[in-house]
């Protein structure tokens, strides 16, 4: 076998480092659980490159080889996880970390914010084994079956959540059978219209039904946004059915020229209505909020309307703004003169402690 614990060492690591000793990069491979640990049990380890000892490898074989640690553990057969220390040195190390351990120092486990987290966290669960479906497999099913697919669907059910059951056609069954039956398809296409919105979003299938709501909901000036959270869907569903609305022609498309003064104006009627202005301007009727900000700094007549409007909204709308006005600093000075602190100011006012305290500085500084 090969000597492992003869060498010469070398303390620097130097040009001269880089000439292999006779027999040297050697071309084995380790193989053996008792063959590593016979190369890791001297203080000392010899670089299967150069034929040198170190105390350690790692940097010299990174910076003098110019080799990854991994390719060097990988090509010897090496643990990837086993460091390139000699028994000497690891017993030092081991000694450092008990000691910083006991003088609290070195955390023995992970700390208590994460321990909490993980005693809190959801048992992970079981995988599921792949469901394969009869239909899948070539089963014919009779119509009286897909009767009862529709029928189900009629009780509140999705009916991807039907083809689920083990007595039912798999989805492209089902859907194969509605393109055979028109007259199927028709029944199937109301039993899904009758469903709530949000079982329809998670169908795929948006109804005319889901159009009219977002239609009246869309002229009376919501954006994308706020018409998803009263439908009870995300936003694409929303999206999607105002791509169908722009096609059949009963939205306005988004004009491509130049904005005008009157939908700026509108962005303000939008914002003092409760509305934050990413959120009006996320409207396909009004200026996108990066040119709403570019008309908001090169008019100042528009930029002055604009802070008297945020200056009487509540100071939490005003946070949410990054725009607090007068009216909040003079609220903090008030509070300020009479002995409160900032985290009383910011819990009276509901915003943050943050938001109270960048504004301490500039009382400070007017009442000196």
């Amino acid at each position: 076998m090969l000597n492992l614990h003869n060498g010469q060492g070398s303390k620097k690591h130097s040009s001269k480092a880089l000439i292999p000793l006779p027999g040297y990069p050697w071309e084995g491979k380790f193989l053996t659980e008792e063959a590593i640990e016979d190369y890791f049990s001297g203080d000392r380890l010899i670089c299967l490159l150069c034929g040198r000892t170190y105390v350690a490898l790692g940097k010299h074989i990174s910076m003098t080889h110019n080799v990854p640690l991994d390719t060097y553990k990988g090509r010897y057969g090496f643990p990837w996880r086993r460091g390139l220390i000699g028994q000497q040195h690891y017993a030092y190390l081991k000694g450092k970390a008990h000691k910083l351990r006991k003088q609290g120092q070195l955390l023995s486990g992970p700390p208590k914010g994460l321990q909490q987290i993980i005693k809190r966290r959801k048992p992970a669960k079981a995988p599921q084994p792949y469901h394969i479906k009869k239909s899948a497999l070539g089963q014919m099913y009779k119509p009286e079956t897909h009767e009862e697919a529709l029928r189900r669907i009629k009780t509140g059910r999705t009916p991807r959540d039907v083809s689920f059951d083990d007595d039912m056609p798999c989805s492209t069954t089902i859907n194969r059978y509605r393109e055979q039956n028109p007259d199927y398809n028709q029944r199937y296409i109301q039993a899904v219209e009758d469903l709530p919105f949000h079982l329809q979003a998670k169908a795929f299938i948006l109804g005319q039904r889901f159009k009219a709501e977002v239609l009246m909901l869309h002229r009376k000036k919501l954006t994308q946004e706020v018409i998803a959270q009263k439908l009870g869907v995300s936003t694409a569903p929303v999206q999607k059915a105002f791509s169908e609305l722009g096609k059949e022609g009963r939205i306005v498309p988004v004009r491509t020229s130049k904005w005008i003064d009157q939908d700026f104006d509108e962005v303000l009627k939008r914002v003092a209505c409760g509305q934050h202005p990413k959120q009006v301007c996320a409207s396909s009727d009004v200026p996108g909020f990066s040119t709403w900000q570019k008309y908001l700094l090169a008019n100042s007549e528009y930029q002055k309307r604009y802070k008297e409007l945020i200056d009487s909204m509540p100071f939490p709308f005003q946070a949410t703004c990054y725009s607090l006005g007068k009216r909040f600093e003079k609220e903090v000075n008030k509070l300020y003169q009479q002995g409160q602190t900032s985290t009383e100011i910011s819990e009276m006012l509901e915003v943050s402690r943050a938001t109270v305290d960048n504004h301490l500085p500039k009382v400070l500084k007017k009442k000196k």
